[in-house]
């Protein structure tokens, strides 16, 4: 049984890895990793740090030197598990609290039969249509394009077109070798869209569900519930011992990863630095 900071460990240095294969801008510091792509990209941000031991308040100049010559707010993903000497560093170059993420976790017990059919049933539409799963094909354009409105649906107040490097970085997620990026459709119509990380035969056997989102007209059908289960599957399939889904506190995703087993795991709060001029980041 691994435990949280274990767990804790695995997922921030899978993160971490990650981020630097998407086509951002990327700089390795404190055992992690700082990335940019432009103003108002959520990926404007560094995670994975303070987990390998003691860091310097030069350290964290570099982080603010990095976001604010690119016009943008310092940010921070720290896990609970951090040196404290990080939280010294933060405060003293004024990173101030913004929000709070749960990383919950599943573990996959050895030879465990996971059942794909949510609690509820699996999901039909009003029409009857019975939902069906998919993986994006990478060539398929269109559907790269609808895949990325869809999931973007649940984090954005208003629909938008995605920028040329948004897109661009979707299509290096989407083509990923070691993911799967899924759609969930009634008929022909995608109303969910959403990712999945899978070990890669190393020390790292952490599974990440990442970016679901279902259009808000086909919501409370158990459409995310079958995402997820589909998304273990394929995790415990590619040799993950854990499978991990980071959400916002009090969010349906806490509600319904629990309902299948998940249970939270371990704390990150993201801190950021204000500053004339400087863009926040989502």
């Amino acid at each position: 049984m691994l435990t949280p900071a274990e767990i804790a460990h695995m997922e921030e240095a899978r993160q971490a890895r990650a981020m630097t294969e998407i086509g951002v801008e990327a700089e390795p510091i404190m055992g992690g990793i700082m990335t940019y792509l432009e103003p108002g990209s959520w990926s404007n941000q560094v995670c994975g740090i303070g987990l390998s031991g003691k860091v310097t308040s030069d350290e964290v100049a570099r982080i603010v030197e990095f976001f604010s010559s690119r016009g943008v707010e310092p940010k921070v993903e720290i896990a609970q598990f951090v040196d404290e000497s990080l939280l010294l560093a933060l405060a003293e170059h004024k990173f101030e609290l913004r929000e709070f993420e749960t990383v919950l976790a599943r573990q996959i017990a050895d030879n465990e039969q996971i059942d794909p059919t949510p609690p509820g049933g699996w999901p039909v539409d009003v029409g009857g249509n019975k939902l069906v799963i998919e993986r994006v094909d990478p060539d398929d354009e269109p559907t790269v394009l609808e895949s990325w409105r869809v999931a973007m649906s649940g984090f954005t107040d208003e629909p938008r077109e995605p920028t040329e490097k948004e897109l661009g970085m979707h299509r290096r997620i989407v083509s990923h070798p070691h993911s799967d990026y899924l759609i969930a459709k009634f008929g022909d119509q995608i109303v969910g869209a959403g990712g999945a990380e899978y070990p890669r035969g190393d020390d790292i056997s952490v599974g990440v569900l990442f970016g679901v989102s279902v259009l808000e007209e086909f919501r409370r059908r158990g459409v995310q519930q079958a995402m997820i289960l589909h998304r273990v599957i394929g995790a415990q399939k590619r040799g993950a011992k854990v499978v991990v889904i980071h959400s916002t506190p009090g969010a349906s995703t806490d509600r319904n990863s629990m309902r299948l087993g998940f249970e939270p795991c371990y704390t990150k709060v993201i801190m950021a630095v204000s500053g004339e001029g400087l863009e926040p980041s989502p």
